[in-house]
């Protein structure tokens, strides 16, 4: 035990001699990449940055394959965005606000296609639209901002074949 104390003791006295400064009253820890690992050292997830820029702060957890299944990353343009991707990592679900801080949620189907969106224009006109497998909106339905309803349907040719009002 008092090897362990004069461990201690020298431990400090060279941390103080290099001009480290402790400052137990603070909680903080400051890093660029957190990276957590389960039992077996296999990535799991990591808080930190995109690997492209160090402006973009996002989290990344993964499955027992290394797939990244939940992202949640803030962009420098000021817009954020949180994807589920299924087993094979592909993204199935985006939720995202612009820069303009306009929300928008995403469902994207096994082929990688756009088959429905929910947002929310600059009018503040709510919408969904629902599309193919070629990713061509077949319907839509939307309140503008003057409170009237509309419900679309398209053609092939992408023509309203049905509308209302």
């Amino acid at each position: 035990m008092q090897k362990i104390k004069m461990l201690g003791i020298l431990t400090l006295a060279g941390l103080l001699s290099t001009g480290a400064v402790l400052d137990c009253s603070k909680k903080t820890v400051k890093a660029q990449e957190i990276v957590l690992v389960d039992a077996g050292g296999n990535v799991r997830g990591m808080f930190g940055f995109s690997d492209d820029t160090q402006i973009e702060p996002g989290v990344w957890l993964y499955d027992d394959a290394g797939n990244v299944r939940l992202s949640v990353t803030l962009l420098d343009d000021g817009s954020a965005g949180m994807a589920i991707a299924d087993q094979k990592g592909d993204i199935r679900i985006l939720l995202s606000t612009d820069e303009e801080d306009l929300p928008a949620i995403y469902l994207i189907d096994q082929a990688g296609e756009l088959r429905t969106l929910i947002d929310i224009d600059e009018k503040e006109s709510p919408g969904i639209y629902f599309y193919d497998q070629t990713g061509d909106v077949r319907a839509m339905m939307m309140v503008f901002d003057d409170g009237t309803p509309d419900l679309s349907l398209f053609n092939d040719e992408g023509e309203i074949y049905w509308g209302s009002p």
